[in-house]
């Protein structure tokens, strides 16, 4: 999957963020080719706006968003192996969110050239 302008693509990873954390009400293990897989893209995206000039803010946004919203979830997945419905209804908001920070700033970087 293509990231560097390709919206539809962040979106579509956006959805599977979306899914997987709305899964970790089952053990972490059962979703762990789902959980790499979006590592994966995650540090594909990364890589292609990292190499791409003006976007820095964006590769920083993935940065934090990686490490410090969706990374918390999944470690806490982790040890936990399974969540409570709260926890993940307000933690799928955060994740959402920060997500749709990084969505934001591409829209906004089509939008001025």
């Amino acid at each position: 999957m293509k990231f560097l302008n390709n919206i539809e693509s962040m979106w579509l990873l956006r959805e599977s963020i979306g899914e997987l954390v709305d899964k970790s009400t089952e053990p972490y293990d059962n979703h762990l080719t789902w959980i790499c897989a979006i590592q994966s893209d995650i540090a594909r995206a990364h890589a292609e706006f990292f190499a791409e000039p003006g976007y820095e803010i964006t590769t920083e946004q993935i940065l934090v968003f990686r490490d410090k919203i969706l990374g918390v979830f999944l470690r806490s997945w982790l040890r936990q192996q399974t969540l409570e419905p709260m926890f993940i209804g307000n933690f799928k908001k955060l994740v959402l969110a920060g997500f749709d920070e990084i969505t934001t700033l591409l829209v906004e970087k089509e939008n001025s050239q």
